[in-house]
């Protein structure tokens, strides 16, 4: 799945603008639930080429995201379970998938900011980026947040 350490055969989903035209005719294109918003943004531009390159439009309709989603009924069990509590399924997920990627000097879709020392790339950043958690009042205004940060999507997966 992954493309060269480079990138140069922009197949690897999980760098920022790499969703190449090789991928972007896929019918349902789906960034990585590990991308910050503003690198699921980047891949949009080279799904409409890719679209275009085969006779075809892109819609926003066909856009899938991928995120890690916990619903509650209280705010405190939704921190706790989604992102605090030491067992916490997605901090033990995020956690295996930063040590892995940091092991693989590839923790570029973790960044902010590509200039961003790597030692700044902590598991609570990551867990409050890639993590939507709360009530469903909070989870639906953190989903409709996420729409806005990339652009609009069709489908959340």
């Amino acid at each position: 799945m992954y493309g060269s350490p480079t990138g140069s055969d922009h197949s690897f989903h999980g760098l920022p603008g790499k969703c190449g035209k090789d991928r972007a005719g896929a019918p349902h294109p789906l960034p990585a639930n590990l991308l910050l918003p503003q690198w699921i943004a980047t891949h949009w531009p080279k799904y409409e080429e890719g679209g275009r390159s085969v006779g075809g439009t892109a819609d926003r309709a066909d856009w899938r995201v991928a995120r890690t989603v916990f619903v509650a009924d209280d705010e405190e069990t939704a921190r706790s379970y989604g992102k605090g509590h030491k067992d916490s399924p997605y901090r033990y997920y995020y956690g295996k998938m930063l040590h892995k990627m940091r092991i693989l000097g590839r923790l570029n879709p973790f960044k902010e900011d590509q200039d961003m020392p790597d030692e700044d790339v902590t598991l609570e950043r990551v867990l409050d980026a890639l993590v939507i958690a709360g009530t469903a009042e909070q989870v639906a205004d953190q989903i409709s947040k996420l729409n806005d940060e990339v652009g609009g999507f069709g489908e959340l997966v």
